[in-house]
């Protein structure tokens, strides 16, 4: 009689060693530590505690650690271990997938702007790049796809946050732990707000340093239906490359790319049910 283990499936996230009872168990084990990892809160977590939050043999969960990081799936640094930049690159890849192609029209506006052109999808606590290019000058991308900031550092989360009506902007300000990413990163919640204020009137928002020490970031939200944020879009440039009429040119792209891109018919794709 043949065997299935459709019964046996478990949501993400569930410790009860699963993992033992799929085919290939390593695979099951890997997959939740990688969504623990992605669950967990920021920072590394150690060999003990996922093994500890998975149920899992320390030995055998060392053999899939060792394996996904060497496939680029996780970093190991002394204090434990992070999501890796091949894992980062699939989510934002999967995220990506859910913008139409009106969205990337945006990046090609910019084409021609120096730095790096970069777009994000936000969430409660983070911007997200799913799509970076460079222009015509080659200098490789200041930041890689994958790259994940946190909403009151950068101005790709700050484009977001300025455009939320007065009320949920409020909420979700109060809610951020506003932990510094740079030196320069706003960790004042008054002067955020401001910030964020003069955000919305100019059409564009702007973080000096606070996301990424000594480069600038301009960028504007991309709005669909009613009024929602779709996606964020901008320019990152490094600061001592750029003069301020330049930098003025610069914030008049990203706005006038936005705003191009920006429709009441644009959506995001509904995800395929399983």
């Amino acid at each position: 009689m043949s065997r299935t283990i459709d019964s046996e499936a478990s949501p993400p996230g569930d410790a009860t060693r699963t993992a033992d009872r799929l085919p290939t168990p390593a695979v099951g084990l890997a997959v939740d530590a990688l969504d623990r990892l992605f669950a967990g809160p920021p920072g590394p977590m150690s060999l003990r505690q996922l093994a500890r939050d998975l149920d899992a043999p320390r030995s055998t969960l060392n053999r899939v650690m060792k394996t996904l990081e060497h496939k680029g799936m996780v970093t190991r640094i002394k204090e434990g271990y992070l999501i890796g930049p091949h894992a980062t690159q699939w989510v934002a890849h999967a995220a990506s997938c859910q913008l139409t192609p009106e969205v990337f029209v945006a990046l090609s506006e910019l084409s021609d702007c120096p730095g790096t052109s970069a777009l994000a999808t936000v969430s409660a606590d983070s911007a997200l790049l799913v799509s970076v290019s460079t222009g015509t000058d080659g200098t490789p991308p200041i930041v890689p796809t994958g790259t994940r900031f946190a909403l009151h550092a950068s101005a790709l989360g700050k484009a977001y946050l300025a455009v939320l009506p007065d009320g949920a902007r409020q909420d979700l300000v109060s809610s951020l732990p506003l932990m510094p990413a740079t030196d320069a990163t706003l960790r004042d919640r008054r002067q955020l707000t401001d910030d964020l204020e003069n955000a919305r009137r100019q059409g564009y928002a702007q973080d000096n340093g606070e996301a990424i020490d000594d480069v600038i970031c301009i960028a504007a939200a991309i709005r669909g239906i009613s009024g929602t944020v779709i996606a964020t879009v901008g320019q990152l440039i490094t600061a001592d490359s750029v003069t301020q009429q330049e930098l003025n040119v610069i914030c008049e792209r990203v706005t006038a790319a936005a705003a191009m891109v920006s429709s009441n018919e644009l959506e995001t794709i509904p995800a395929t049910p399983a």
